[in-house]
């Protein structure tokens, strides 16, 4: 089967809503790269999806009328055979250092011997490959957050990166919740394939419905607009004491993320920032 190897040069403002637009004509995945100054979004989509793409073109222009900046816009287009297809995620995917105490590996390479706790993951099929700048702050903000032996969630799992995160940061046990069942088996093997199978649970689901708590730590890597519903629901499942941490937010929206928080009564908000991207989180008195 071949594939249509489509990039998008367009802005960090922009380029989760490029994402969005690719997944919906059947991308399972995207990587993020730069070029001349621009992000480069790279995805792998079936042959069908070809007619489609003079219309994707258009949406990404369209993306001004919504108040983001789509940049230069252009659609590159190769042809790529299935092999090529699988080897090309790992021409863009190395090691990526998150902190001293954390590294993410891909499955195929050799961890370093520094000491550090290693996520290895198979890229390609799920959102959350480490790469990204708003998955990093979320790392980040689970180290600042989590203690041992608390019962965590990952709202919006992707890959399980996070999950997997929090199990080998000394969580208890974990959720790992996706509405997407091609993520939600991504994450189980790599949730095998780090040895944490005992304490993460990974299942199909929309944002924490059939969940009840209570959770010391929920996380959740998403966009801004889906923590507009999930914030009312999540607050109630957490313990007095509970954190939740968002991650996936533009500087743009921070403050108006941070208001959310506070309007359902958390306190102690703290945020981190990086390369145009926020995470926050705050505690249930």
């Amino acid at each position: 089967m071949d594939w249509l190897e489509v990039s998008v040069a367009t802005t960090a403002e922009a380029h989760e809503a490029v994402a969005e637009r690719l997944m919906a004509l059947g991308a399972r995945g995207v990587v993020f790269g730069e070029a001349d100054g621009a992000v480069v979004v790279t995805a792998y989509l079936p042959e069908e999806a070809e007619g489609r793409l003079e219309a994707l073109a258009e949406e990404v222009r369209s993306l001004r009328s919504f108040g983001l900046d789509p940049g230069p816009g252009t659609v590159t287009v190769r042809r790529a055979r299935e092999d090529d297809w699988a080897e090309a995620w790992k021409r863009y995917y190395r090691p990526v250092p998150v902190s001293e105490r954390l590294i993410i590996v891909p499955a195929w390479e050799d961890p370093p011997e520094d000491g550090r706790i290693v996520i290895r993951l198979e890229p390609g099929m799920a959102f959350g490959t480490g790469t990204h700048p708003s998955t990093i702050l979320a790392l980040r903000a689970i180290e600042a957050t989590l203690r041992p032996g608390e019962a965590a969630i990952d709202v919006g799992t992707g890959t399980g990166i996070l999950a997997i995160a929090m199990a080998k940061l000394g969580a208890a046990s974990v959720r790992a919740i996706d509405v997407d069942p091609v993520a939600v088996a991504v994450a189980e093997e790599n949730v095998r394939r780090n040895g944490v199978a005992d304490r993460v649970t990974v299942r199909a689901g929309d944002l924490v419905a059939g969940e009840t708590g209570p959770f010391d730590l929920l996380v959740a890597n998403i966009l801004p607009d889906v923590h507009e519903r999930l914030v009312p629901e999540a607050v109630p499942r957490l313990r007095s004491g509970g954190r939740i941490v968002l991650s996936g937010i533009i500087e743009a929206e921070a403050e108006r993320m941070a208001r959310l928080l506070f309007a359902h009564g958390l306190i102690e908000l703290k945020r981190l920032s990086a390369d145009g991207w926020t995470a926050l989180w705050a505690v249930r008195p």
